[in-house]
Parts: C-alpha cells; sequence; structure tokens
C-alpha cells in the first residue's frame, strides 16, 4: 500500500484543498533562512501535535525551532495584516 503523501495528510486532517495544502507546507518551508525542512519532516512534526485548526505556518515553524526538530536561523515573523472595518453598512 503506498504511503500517503504529506500534502494529502494535511488536506485531509484539516478539510482544506490540495493546493492549499502545498501552500501551507511552502510556507513552513520559507520561515527559515537557508536549510528547509521537508514537507515530511513538517508532516511528522504535525502529527505529534494537538492542532484543532490549521495553525499559521511561522507558527509550526517557530514550534519545530523551539522543539529543536528543525535548529536552523530562521527569518523574521511576518506581519499578519488585520481586517479594516466595514465602513458600509
Amino acid at each position: 500500500m503506498p504511503k500517503a503523501r504529506p500534502i494529502d495528510y494535511i488536506a485531509t486532517r484539516f478539510k482544506i484543498s490540495a493546493e492549499s495544502a502545498r501552500y501551507f507546507l511552502s510556507g513552513v518551508q520559507k520561515s527559515f533562512k537557508t536549510v528547509r525542512p521537508t514537507h515530511q519532516v513538517i508532516v511528522e512534526f504535525m502529527q505529534d501535535q494537538k492542532f484543532k485548526a490549521l495553525p499559521r505556518p511561522y507558527q509550526v515553524a517557530a514550534m519545530m525551532n523551539d522543539y529543536g526538530i528543525w535548529a536552523h536561523p530562521m527569518i523574521s515573523e511576518p506581519h499578519v495584516g488585520e481586517d479594516e472595518p466595514d465602513i458600509y453598512f
């Protein structure tokens, strides 16, 4: 029986499209400066966690770095924009 791809695991677990899962995994990889983890390493780490919803990619990367799973230099945390208030009621 073939092993499930990391993208399929993320898509199934969090009920998102395969394209969104690929974007998420790439975002985790891009959180590191030079040496980036493989999708399989990211999924193996996430399988041990009890996420109720899909976290932001940088959060997963930071956790991997904090736990020593992938202890490589990281980029600075990206700015998360807030929604503007709706002025048209």
